[in-house]
């Protein structure tokens, strides 16, 4: 069974999801192999400190669960920017992400949502409608 869950604060459940998301996406795009467990657990630390710090009143985080384990999750703050959409890659190509992103679309009908998106996700987004405003060599941003 699928479900898609609002929460306005983030659990540690759902840190810990991000974070190990976060980190998996950090190093593929930047192409590091760190095998220092210290060096890991320092930059998940971090990246943990900087999820709390961020967390404002408004924003929204939408958690998909599979079976009662998150398997992704989309993280929308109160301008409507949504800074993170993760789905485990376990899960991808199995309609997580179009479930998760046509609940926040249903969700924010009435307002203007913008993203920034590597290329490889580009056309993923402009099936649900969002057009491209601006690009650069490393990322498209793009608004709904």
């Amino acid at each position: 069974m699928i479900e898609i869950k609002k929460y306005n604060i983030f659990n540690n459940e759902i840190i810990d999801f991000l974070v190990d998301e976060s980190y998996k996406l950090f190093s593929k795009i930047r192409g590091y192999n760190i095998s220092s467990k210290d060096v890991n657990d320092k930059l998940k630390e971090k990246l943990k400190e900087i999820y709390i710090q961020n967390n404002n009143v408004g924003d929204i985080i939408y958690v998909v669960y599979k079976t009662n384990i998150i398997v992704g999750c989309a993280y929308i703050n109160n301008s409507n920017y949504l800074s993170d959409m993760f789905i485990k890659e376990e899960y991808q190509h199995q309609n997580m992400g179009s479930l998760l992103l046509k609940k926040i679309i249903e969700d924010n009908i009435e307002r203007e949502i913008t993203l920034t998106a590597h290329h490889d996700v580009v056309d993923f987004y402009k099936k649900y409608g969002f057009i491209v405003f601006e690009e650069s060599d490393k990322q498209v941003k793009m608004k709904r």
